[in-house]
């Protein structure tokens, strides 16, 4: 079964906002995860936010069988930057934080993250 992309973005405005995120901004990390593709697979990275199960499962009580689908890997992901920005006070460090964790340092990430909000919804970040 495939899903529509409206349902797919239907799906993130409706779990960002009851996650307390702006539904923008979570829109543009998910076509920079997986762009929109539910079933998306990186090695351990599952679903349309990329959901890292060797670092979430156990603390999250992770159904690895669910992550395929939109809601439950949307809230799974939602969690975990809200996580991160609990600890950051900041959403760009939050999503820095989500995409490298404690280890990495990837700065390209959000960058890419905002050049795909302005690809997206047009203007500029601060329309």
């Amino acid at each position: 079964m495939t899903l529509n992309k409206f349902f797919i973005i239907s799906v993130i405005y409706l779990q960002a906002i009851m996650h307390g995120f702006s539904p923008k901004i979570i829109a543009a990390q998910v076509f920079v995860e997986s762009s929109f593709n539910p079933a998306a697979v990186n090695g351990r990275s599952v679903g349309l936010m990329q959901v890292n199960l060797s670092v979430w499962k156990k603390e999250l009580n992770i159904d690895e069988s669910r992550m395929t689908e939109p809601f439950y890997n949307l809230n799974m992901g939602l969690k975990i930057l809200r996580i991160y920005l609990n600890k950051t006070g900041n959403i760009w460090d939050a999503l820095f934080m989500y995409n490298n964790g404690y280890k990495h340092k990837n700065y390209k990430y959000v960058p890419k993250i905002k050049r795909t909000m302005i690809k997206l919804y047009g203007g500029t970040l601060w329309d």
